[in-house]
């Protein structure tokens, strides 16, 4: 990887912004990654790293982000310790790998659409401390015969120092256990403990060009279903909001493995495969992921 002088990012005031003046609000954190590019044919992870100019604690209450064609996903994570200097950009070559449950990255903010943003209830907010270190993770595929130019764009809403607000924390399925041989179908589960009287604002799955489907139950009910792998449903709720009344989430992908190797967990779009449900809840004290079927509170 490569260090870049870190004049990416940004706090733009308010009286700078399109929206209405609120008494809650903070500032604008902006995002510009690095632009780079992708030849004809390539799939590359490039990862950036930052901490976000914020002098105290604070919460998020909109993400806005914009991708250039050829993006397959952007994923913003955040650690309690900065895994790269700041202004770190390049291949990301498996960040993280030795950081362990007391410091693995844990899901902010993801897109798979080009243009995007994910709102917060009232007086709710994605809690990120002072001088918060994240990595901005964009993977790209080049599919067509010419080279792309990439980046992405990135903004973040904070509430005022001082004010006031719930806490809102991810909720993340992964599974290690996916090999389907070559040729064949096959699926993968979990079953993962959520509190029942934990509210989501939102959840969606996340997998590769493999998958036919990704499921999320409730027990017996369907909460959402994604059938495109390039194009996750993305389930929104608005106010009560949803809770998973069995206490229960159950999720679930199916496989048609068309090449001739077997197909294992991992980053490659092209080459490997995923299962995960990604989600935010409220109100939360810390990130939950759930690996495999084992549930851990962060």
């Amino acid at each position: 990887m490569q260090r870049i002088a870190p004049i990416t990012v940004a706090i733009v005031t308010c009286a700078a912004c399109a929206k209405p003046t609120d008494p809650l609000d903070g500032d604008v954190i902006a995002i510009q990654t690095p632009s780079f590019t992708i030849q004809p044919g390539e799939e590359k992870f490039y990862c950036y790293f930052t901490s976000l100019p914020a002098t105290s604690d604070t919460g998020v209450y909109r993400f806005t982000s914009s991708m250039t064609p050829g993006s397959h996903h952007m994923i913003v994570f955040k650690t309690k310790t900065a895994q790269a200097a700041d202004g770190t950009f390049g291949e990301c070559d498996g960040f993280g790998q030795g950081s362990g449950l007391s410091d693995i990255p844990v899901w902010l903010y993801a897109s798979q659409n080009p243009e995007s943003e994910l709102v917060m209830p009232d007086g709710v907010g994605v809690a990120l401390a002072a001088s918060q270190p994240v990595m901005v993770n964009m993977h790209y595929v080049n599919t067509t015969d010419a080279p792309i130019t990439a980046n992405v764009n990135l903004e973040l809403d904070t509430f005022a120092p001082g004010a006031t607000y719930t806490e809102a924390h991810a909720y993340i399925t992964y599974n290690t256990k996916i090999d389907i041989p070559a040729g064949a179908v096959g699926m993968v589960s979990g079953s993962c403990d959520v509190d029942p009287a934990s509210q989501f604002i939102m959840m969606s799955t996340h997998s590769h060009k493999y998958t036919t489907s990704a499921k999320v139950m409730d027990g017996a009910t369907q909460v959402l279903e994604t059938l495109d792998w390039q194009h996750a449903t993305v389930q929104k709720w608005e106010a009560p909001y949803f809770s998973f009344a069995s206490g229960k989430l159950d999720y679930s992908c199916q496989y048609r493995n068309t090449t001739n190797m077997p197909l294992t967990t991992g980053e490659s779009a092209l080459a490997n495969e995923m299962c995960m449900a990604v989600g935010l809840q409220f109100p939360a004290t810390g990130d939950t992921f759930c690996l495999n079927s084992q549930t851990i509170t962060l």
